[in-house]
């Protein structure tokens, strides 16, 4: 406020005169003047009167101008006023409250300002209604002040910065994005900043520029320790109110969580993809290695020392070869039919013992230190050597030129502070199957795909890249866990954690001393929608003396029973075909054969079969690629056994 426009140091001939020109010319400008002799209102202009809510004469009339001012003010205001009278020259400004007539608070403005007159010395008080500017302020404040609480408490990113990336202002959430205990700390560092131009090459930029506002990106911040944290944000360029630096305010949210879930997430459906996949090409392998593996023993056993029989026998093996590799697929894709049984690793670890000692070669060490005695586990005894075998192998081609490989067993019980690195693994005990390389190791980035089907570090020809995820499968299937501990130069450990079972005595194979002829004359249904693998199985079946019904469906199985005019004892059924599967088609041929047996047979995994409403636990199930004696044994054994329940059939 300026100071009253006037000053006055000798007396004027008119008094009346000079403080009439002097009320009216203030109260035209909406500011109140009142002239203080000691504490009395002497003279008051029509502003000041509105401004207190009095008339003029009622100011006038006043004891002192302390009537006006409440006790809490009272004190400081005379203060100022007598200093001023006792001074010939002196200008002070300050601020007050008055009560009004009606009672109602104000808040004043004042410049208060000596006048020596012929009558004396006078105080001139010169008063600014400012009730609104001070309640304005006060809200102002008061915004403020929640802007700065959200701004510092909320849990998403602020800041403020220049359209180049550098921080102005930014809230503790921010800091603690870029790795900073403090929002003092991150806007101290040179290199906190914020590169909107980075992921893109500046198209957030240049939309921002356009539209002044661009909403859910995402950018890369680079952390104080020199890793990534991805931020989902909506910036908005801020108005320039003077000649500074463009700036933008940005709003963020720390989403790197969500993208590494994401992540999770599609390689979960790949690899699920993958299977099914896989799953679908081990069923059309079984039914082609079903025709090879069996016309390869049906011809061996018929040719004696011909000079064909070498060749017969690598057509043998290949086909034993590829079951292998079918076998991994269906691992891999955790839809092979196991057959868990209670066991104990170690003894696992020593029946292959010799086998892997001769597969690895003279340059590598084998070494076993096992944990005795070992709490037993429950899995499928063959997966278990094949999880073995491929670890072994894996840790033979990490070491070219020699070194060990050392396979362990121990107890060892996973802690909360484990469980919460590793999601996979729960609380509680566990047998560990360890194999252990002082090979090459690897890398974080092959480390990341080491399960993944078909990725191979390996030269072409060398690998499937199947080892590892056959493995992978395996363990999941078997409700274990498998990690791998590695850098380079400095070899590889690969853990698998197994839950220990309660049992205490493993499931013992028991194979017969002599084995029961597989011949027979009973009637066989043999229905399957595969040729090769229709007409082998009738081969092998009229081979061994039965009588052979060959159906290519369901439909022509039923017309060929209609047609049939002795009994049908067994039904060899494809569980998979077209328009009606094997288990409808044997419940149909069931009301007419009551006492017909029923063998299925199908080169579905578990979960396919699973999916078609069949469950392998709960019939007699022969899974394919099957040999021909195999074939003939589990027909020969179900007939033996409605004989013995029922009799020999007419």
């Amino acid at each position: 406020m300026a100071s009253p426009a006037f000053e006055v140091d000798h007396a004027f001939p008119d008094d009346d005169r000079l403080y009439e020109t002097l009320l009216q010319a203030q109260s035209d400008l909406g500011d109140g003047l009142l002239i203080i002799d000691g504490h009395r209102i002497v003279h008051a202009n029509a502003a000041a009167a509105r401004i207190c809510g009095w008339s003029v004469e009622d100011l006038l009339a006043l004891s002192s101008v302390f009537d006006l001012i409440p006790l809490d003010e009272q004190r400081r205001l005379a203060h100022r006023l007598d200093r001023a009278a006792s001074l010939e020259r002196i200008r002070n400004h300050c601020e007050t409250t008055i009560v009004r007539r009606d009672g109602r608070r104000i808040d004043l403005e004042l410049a208060i300002q000596n006048v020596r007159t012929r009558g004396g010395s006078r105080v001139i008080v010169v008063a600014r209604d400012i009730t609104e500017r001070k309640q304005m302020e006060r809200t102002l404040r008061s915004s403020e002040a929640r802007y700065r609480l959200l701004f510092d408490s909320t849990v998403a990113g602020l800041c403020v910065s220049t359209i180049e990336g550098r921080l102005v202002q930014c809230n503790t959430a921010f800091a603690r994005m870029l790795g900073f205990a403090t929002a003092d700390e991150a806007l101290a560092d040179p290199q906190a900043d914020l590169d909107l131009a980075s992921p893109d090459g500046g198209a957030i930029l240049r939309a921002l520029q356009t539209s002044g506002r661009v909403t859910s990106f995402e950018v890369p911040l680079r952390r104080r320790d020199g890793t990534t944290a991805w931020v989902l944000g909506n910036a908005t360029l801020l108005d320039r109110f003077d000649e500074g630096p463009t700036l933008v305010e940005t709003i963020l949210i720390d989403v790197t969580e969500r993208r590494v879930l994401q992540a999770q997430l599609h390689e979960s459906q790949k690899m699920d993809a993958i299977g099914r996949l896989a799953g679908g090409v081990a069923h059309d392998f079984n039914n082609l290695l079903t025709a090879i593996q069996g016309y390869s023993e049906l011809t061996l056993s018929d040719l004696g020392s011909h000079p064909l029989r070498l060749q017969i026998e690598e057509i043998r093996k290949a086909a034993q070869r590829a079951a292998a590799l079918t076998r991994q697929l269906l691992a891999f894709s955790r839809r092979q039919e196991v057959a868990p049984v209670v066991l104990d690793l170690n003894t696992v670890v020593r029946a292959m013992h010799q086998m892997l000692r001769r597969l690895i070669g003279e340059d590598v060490e084998l070494v076993s230190r096992l944990t005795e005695p070992l709490r037993r586990v429950k899995a499928d005894q063959s997966q278990i050597e094949q999880v073995l075998m491929n670890l072994v192998v894996n840790a033979r081609d990490a070491l070219p030129g020699g070194g060990t490989i050392t396979i362990e067993t121990e107890h060892v019980r996973v802690g909360r502070p484990e469980a919460r690195l590793f999601p996979e693994l729960c609380e509680g005990p566990y047998v560990v199957l360890r194999v252990r390389d002082t090979g090459v190791g690897m890398t974080a980035d092959v480390q990341a795909h080491v399960f993944e089907p078909f990725f191979t570090t390996k030269s072409p020809g060398r690998g499937t890249g199947l080892g590892l995820s056959t493995v992978y499968g395996i363990v999941q299937q078997s409700g274990g866990h498998i990690r791998v501990d590695t850098e380079p130069g400095r070899g590889s450990v690969f853990s698998i954690y197994l839950p220990p079972t309660p049992d205490l005595e493993p499931v013992r194979r028991e194979h017969p001393a002599e084995e029961a002829p597989c011949r027979g004359t009973e009637t066989v249904l043999v229905v399957e929608d595969e040729e090769e693998v229709r007409h082998f199985a009738c081969r092998v079946l009229e081979r061994q003396g039965y009588r052979v019904l060959e159906a290519p469906h369901a439909g022509a199985a039923l017309r060929l029973a209609a047609s049939h005019g002795g009994p049908i004892h067994l039904l060899l059924t494809d569980v998979v075909m077209p328009k009606m599967g094997g288990p409808v088609l044997a419940d149909q041929l069931s009301r007419r054969y009551p006492s017909m047996r029923v063998l299925y047979m199908s080169g579905y995994g578990e979960d396919e079969l699973r999916d078609h409403g069949f469950a392998i636990g709960t019939a007699l199930f022969l899974p394919k690629p099957f040999l021909p004696e195999t074939l003939a044994r589990r027909v020969r054994d179900i007939l033996d056994a409605e004989i013995a329940r029922h009799g020999r059939p007419a």
